[in-house]
């Protein structure tokens, strides 16, 4: 049962990583009427949580190699949610709104930087043989299920107001905080510790040997999900402005 329990605390992981930017894809004209934006600020609404999360995952991985995956995840976790406090509370200021969802969507970003990575490197290094291929494929199966729900739940929370959806975040994280400090052990730690210098060496390294088929791999990757993002945030405004179909509907 404890198990059982570790690994749904883990799945929430991916999940709460695919609601950073997914469950808001249906909110965006509601925000953007809201808060007296421009395209581009809204756009940025979706960017800037992406961004920071892609820049510091390195480090988090590093910093996991040396001080532990689940406290790394902990503190990931914890940083979230203080980002999510942040970005529902623009809400309440009559000027400087956007800056502050900026800000805590910034934070946010930094904060998810520690959850879908880390589940997959504590996963390496709790389980084993076929126990880790399939721990690993569930892990997949949340990111996948999130990415059909998190819209749905964003729309449903903003059924209240718009900036509801930003409470989703802390109830999500905080529910993989309590889960992760009750059941989930902690993996190898310190054995494979390496400086900076070190860890950017090896990494140089292997994308130099593998870069026949890594920079493919990224770029296409990379250009499915701006594809996917692009469209996704043009028909949310299509729908709302042509069809007059908004919200959760």
């Amino acid at each position: 049962m404890k198990e059982k329990l570790m690994i749904v605390s883990l799945g929430l992981l991916p999940l709460i990583m695919v609601l950073g930017n997914s469950m808001l894809i249906p909110l965006l004209p509601s925000i953007q009427k809201s808060l007296h934006l421009s395209g581009v600020q809204t756009s940025l609404i979706l960017s800037v949580f992406s961004i920071p999360a892609a820049l510091c995952i390195p480090a988090v991985g590093i910093l996991s190699d040396r001080y532990g995956r689940k406290k790394l995840i902990m503190y990931s976790l914890i940083v979230m949610i203080i980002g999510s406090f942040i970005a529902a509370s623009s809400a309440s200021f009559s000027s400087g709104s956007f800056a502050v969802l900026m800000a805590g969507r910034v934070i946010q970003g930094i904060g998810a930087a520690g959850t879908t990575t880390l589940a997959m490197a504590l996963t390496g290094d709790v389980f084993i043989g076929e126990k880790r291929a399939k721990v690993l494929g569930l892990l997949e199966v949340y990111n996948g299920a999130g990415k059909v729900v998190a819209p749905i739940i964003g729309a449903t929370a903003a059924l209240v107001v718009w900036y509801a959806a930003f409470f989703v975040y802390p109830l999500a994280a905080g529910a993989a905080l309590v889960g992760i400090v009750m059941y989930v052990r902690e993996g190898k730690t310190g054995s494979e510790s390496v400086s900076v210098q070190e860890y950017l060496k090896r990494a140089i390294g292997i994308v130099y040997d593998k870069r026949k088929w890594l920079f493919p791999l990224f770029f296409v990757g990379g250009l499915g999900l701006f594809l996917l993002f692009g469209i996704l945030y043009y028909l949310s405004f299509l729908i709302e402005e042509t069809y007059h179909i908004d919200g959760f509907f």
